[in-house]
């Protein structure tokens, strides 16, 4: 079985946003009911389109259309279409404490993905501690745009909404990135002058007793 990398996570929440923006679309213009009913077709099709193409059913797929149906069912009753949009947050926010969560129990979900992924392969400490602090920051990201989104959906319209899930989302992941790029360039260059200026130091202490000794088989 495969496992599952962050930046696979980060793809399933993007994919799982084609029924939200399928129910968004079609009930601006067709009405509640029909934006459900695109919504619970597209989530099947999703399903559908990831077991042709890997030939196994993807939890986080099928979880997403079990979700949509349900929040689908409770928002036709309610005649609310506030449920549907807080679907996306849900799964942000899974991913939040998952992250914050395995953070906090100093077992970081990062470290232990990238340990899995890079299996046979030596991890330096310093990639050790990059991936600790990468699994709160991240925990910090999705949490921070859970709560808009939360927000957007109670409180604000549906085009906010649909900017805050989708172009807000990019942009903040586009910050993101650009941050840990520079931030990780940072670290790495930090973290070798200290091993370098540690070496020199000990072949210094080396060099040292070295001239003890001979000093010392002189006498």
């Amino acid at each position: 079985m495969k496992q599952q990398s962050g930046s696979n996570a980060m793809f399933n929440i993007l994919y799982s946003m084609i029924p939200l923006l399928g129910f968004w679309l079609i009930e601006k213009y067709y009405g509640l009911q029909a934006g459900i009913i695109a919504a619970v077709v597209l989530s099947f099709i999703e399903v559908a389109w990831v077991y042709y193409r890997e030939k196994r059913l993807e939890p986080f797929a099928v979880w997403s259309a079990v979700l949509i149906v349900i929040m689908g069912v409770i928002s036709w009753v309610t005649e609310s279409a506030t449920l549907i949009l807080l679907k996306p947050a849900i799964f942000e926010g899974i991913f939040a404490i998952i992250f914050l969560f395995s953070s906090f129990i100093g077992k970081p979900f990062m470290a232990i993905m990238a340990e899995r992924q890079l299996k046979g392969q030596t991890i330096t400490t310093f990639h050790s501690l990059y991936f600790k602090g990468l699994n709160l920051r991240i925990g910090i990201f999705f949490l921070i745009h859970t709560l808009l989104t939360v927000y957007a959906a109670l409180y604000l319209s549906k085009d906010a909404w649909f900017f805050v899930k989708g172009i807000l989302f990019y942009l903040m992941f586009f910050v993101f990135f650009a941050f840990e790029f520079m931030y990780s360039r940072f670290k790495a260059k930090r973290y070798h002058e200290k091993m370098e200026s540690q070496y020199a130091f000990l072949q210094y202490q080396q060099n040292l007793a070295k001239q003890i000794r001979e000093g010392k088989s002189r006498e």
